[in-house]
């Protein structure tokens, strides 16, 4: 799985979660709309962002977010 950190210009910047390296992606290449944050799967040579993955993720750091500044 690839979770996009950043936007840069035609590239999306992105995390492998599995080895934590990072690679540049021409935004071409992944789903229309992608933002930070989003989880990125491949399926059959194609990307696809996980909803669900990325919901639990945002939530997560949300939570996490909410106990660091309360």
């Amino acid at each position: 799985m690839l979770i996009v950190d950043r936007l840069e210009g035609e590239y999306a910047v992105c995390e492998n979660s599995d080895t934590l390296e990072y690679k540049k992606l021409p935004k071409v290449m992944l789903p229309r709309g992608v933002q930070e944050g989003d989880c990125i799967i491949i399926e059959k040579g194609v990307y696809k962002i996980d909803g669900v993955l990325t919901l639990q993720r945002r939530k997560m750091i949300q939570s996490k977010l909410n106990d660091l500044y309360n």
